[in-house]
């Protein structure tokens, strides 16, 4: 199953993290508000699924650049944002987030200098379900 991951706040690791922890190790998906929820997503919501693999890939604004978004610029002045990529790898119930060293400016973004806006993440397991489910409940933990 794959599921997109938006371009987070340095901030928003955190829910990313506790999101995570729901998933792997208690085997619950976490719940979606009553409006986003149907009745058929109950199972998710029980731990009846399993995770064996999870890679994903999160760029990550820094908390310097995410921070002057009140801020406004001089005219003419491009904002500056600095954009580093994490990795998430899991397997059962164990997984590790770390930051990817700086690559070349070559293959990031769209080839101009703009940083890579959404991520992925790929989850292979057992009894996942629709995969919208998921990602409407990460959409809602992380924001």
């Amino acid at each position: 199953m794959k599921l997109r991951l938006p371009c987070l706040a340095e901030r928003q690791l955190e829910k990313l993290d506790a999101w995570l922890r729901s998933v792997l190790w208690e085997s619950t998906l976490p719940k979606l508000t009553p409006s986003a929820e149907r009745s058929s997503d109950t199972d998710l919501t029980t731990g009846n699924f399993e995770i064996h693999r999870l890679k994903a890939l999160v760029p990550v604004i820094d908390d310097e650049s995410s921070s002057q978004n009140g801020v406004e610029q001089a005219p003419g002045k491009a904002k500056e944002t600095s954009v580093k990529m994490k990795m998430v790898q899991g397997v059962r119930d164990v997984f590790e987030i770390t930051t990817l060293p700086d690559a070349p400016d070559e293959g990031e973004g769209d080839g101009e200098g703009a940083p890579v806006k959404e991520g992925k993440m790929v989850l292979i397991g057992r009894d996942l379900g629709d995969a919208t489910v998921w990602q409407k409940s990460l959409d809602e933990s992380i924001h």
